[in-house]
């Protein structure tokens, strides 16, 4: 199961900046970009 499959339509952006070159990669799910705008929006 492929993780990005899962969150939809929400973009998702890397944070190459948060972690050593090498050591792995650090991604962030915009939730302000959710439909309506808020992280509050989600389905339970």
């Amino acid at each position: 199961m492929n993780l990005l499959n899962l969150i939809g339509n929400t973009p998702i952006v890397s944070l190459q900046r948060m972690c050593p070159s090498g050591a792995g990669e650090i991604h962030a799910k915009l939730e302000c970009m959710n439909p309506g705008g808020s992280v509050k929006d989600r389905p339970a």
